[in-house]
């Protein structure tokens, strides 16, 4: 990428009207007609590796407190799914924080703890 593309993703990263939202960046900006509409709307979705693919490429370009400020807020979406469900989702929604997957009428689950209380699920790991 170019320097200019990296300045202009570093902005937009940073503006509440286009991408920068509570949980991270969502597939389409804010501003985007498509963005809002129907509960379960894909464009709102936060995916995890995308945005750490960004924070990454902010990082080489040298807008580290651009970076931080996306990282944090991807672990304020995980951190609101942990304390409600209990589990971390693959995508959050990216104004409310919620997982947009696990629901019981998809069928597919977020990676959740026992409730034998090993935190992370992984009985032969530690968290």
């Amino acid at each position: 990428a170019s320097d200019e593309h990296a300045r202009r993703l570093a902005q937009s990263v940073s503006d509440p009207a286009r991408y920068g939202l509570p949980v991270g960046l969502p597939l389409a900006p804010a501003d985007d007609p498509t963005h809002y509409g129907a509960d379960a709307n894909p464009n709102r979705e936060v995916t995890m590796l995308w945005n750490m693919l960004s924070a990454e490429g902010l990082i080489e370009r040298g807008y580290m407190s651009e970076a931080s400020a996306l990282i944090g807020r991807l672990l304020n979406g995980q951190v609101i799914a942990l304390k409600r469900d209990r589990a971390f989702r693959a995508a959050y929604d990216a104004t409310t924080g919620e997982g947009t997957e696990g629901d019981s009428e998809s069928g597919v689950e977020g990676i959740r703890g026992s409730d034998q209380g090993d935190a992370c699920g992984l009985a032969a790991h530690s968290c």
